[in-house]
């Protein structure tokens, strides 16, 4: 979504020449970047260890010959190595990126919603995929959650086609993050109305910001509140995939399938440095009510462990054994749903 917004961006704003590369040039970079990381990195107490590996990385000479997409590039890497934090990114374009960040024109702003909007759309909001299997199991595949403003009908949409399921798998093995209010918004729909509950606690410690994020009482939707939910995740599910896994799974609400996630769980703001290039910084941080901590760098663990390619099988047949178990008369459909789907998952393996 980064990469096709950012083309938006810059057919809007037109281009400059003014990335031109010097030893100088790269220094005062360096010194901007170690400036906004210990202006704005949210683990504080990092902060020097991340600006004093970079600034030996330099005096090594490693930067000097390097300029554009290249420098940007090993910055990205080498900031990501010592800090081990996952959302830092350093933005090289040949157009003009700071002038988006100057830019306070509401007709500019307006016509940047408006294209989001359109790329969201054609995106489907972010849901791949919605359908009715075997069993009366609904399965929701979200490759992205998008905006709420935009997307809250969307996802209203795809309960309608599992609404009178009797269990729910969510996939998330591809699901690269996205909007924070996308994910509190979903979970509210699995959750009662009353009493509301707290699902986690946004913390931005040069912002004076510590919030602590409620599930909502206002939906558009029906809820969902006691529906049996199994979440889908891999080692490419990443940040706001991993928000959704990791808050339901402490909530007792969701059983995860799949392999331990990538372990990016910092919300981030973008710096500009100069015409051509900007940095991305971790700025806030999330910790969840139960657990006291979040899952930067550790990722979210899985309850189940199975293959991507397996995973969906899997939850399928754990949620019909668990109908099974709920039902007074023995269900010879499930049985016979059951001995196909294992013998599906044997045959693949």
């Amino acid at each position: 979504m980064y990469l096709k917004l950012l083309v938006i961006l810059l057919s809007l704003i037109g281009t400059s020449n003014s990335y031109g590369h010097s030893t100088d040039s790269t220094n005062l970079l360096i010194e901007q970047i170690a400036d906004l990381i210990n202006q704005h990195y949210v683990i504080q107490k990092n902060s020097s260890a991340i600006v004093d590996g970079i600034f030996m990385l330099r005096d090594s000479g490693k930067y000097d010959s390097l300029e554009g997409k290249l420098l940007a590039k090993s910055l990205t890497t080498d900031i990501k190595r010592i800090s081990q934090d996952k959302h830092f990114r350093v933005h090289f374009s040949e157009e003009r990126v700071s002038a988006f960040f100057e830019s306070s024109s509401e007709g500019l702003q307006s016509k940047l919603e408006d294209d989001w909007k359109q790329v969201e759309i054609e995106n489907d909001f972010g849901f791949s995929r919605t359908e009715l299997m075997e069993g009366n199991i609904g399965y929701i595949k979200i490759d992205e959650f998008t905006n709420p403003t935009y997307s809250e009908d969307a996802f209203i949409q795809c309960l309608e086609k599992v609404k009178f399921a009797d269990g729910l798998i969510i996939d998330l093995n591809h699901c690269i993050g996205g909007s924070g209010s996308m994910v509190w918004l979903i979970i509210s729909y699995f959750q009662e109305k009353r009493p509301v509950t707290h699902l986690t606690t946004y913390s931005c410690p040069f912002e004076n910001i510590d919030l602590n994020i409620m599930s909502r009482k206002r939906i558009k939707g029906s809820r969902l509140p006691t529906i049996p939910i199994y979440v889908l995740i891999s080692n490419q599910t990443y940040s706001s995939g991993e928000s959704f896994s990791y808050t339901l799974k402490h909530l007792n609400r969701a059983t995860l399938v799949g392999d331990t996630t990538k372990g990016g769980a910092h919300s981030w703001k973008e710096f500009p440095l100069n015409d051509s290039m900007s940095i991305q910084i971790p700025t806030c941080q999330f910790t969840h009510p139960i657990t006291g901590t979040d899952w930067e760098n550790k990722g979210v663990i899985p309850d189940i462990n199975a293959s991507v390619e397996d995973s969906k099988t899997v939850a399928q047949i754990e949620l019909i054994k668990l109908l099974q178990s709920k039902t007074e008369v023995s269900s010879t459909d499930y049985i016979e749903i059951l001995k196909r789907l294992q013998a599906e998952l044997k045959n693949e393996n």
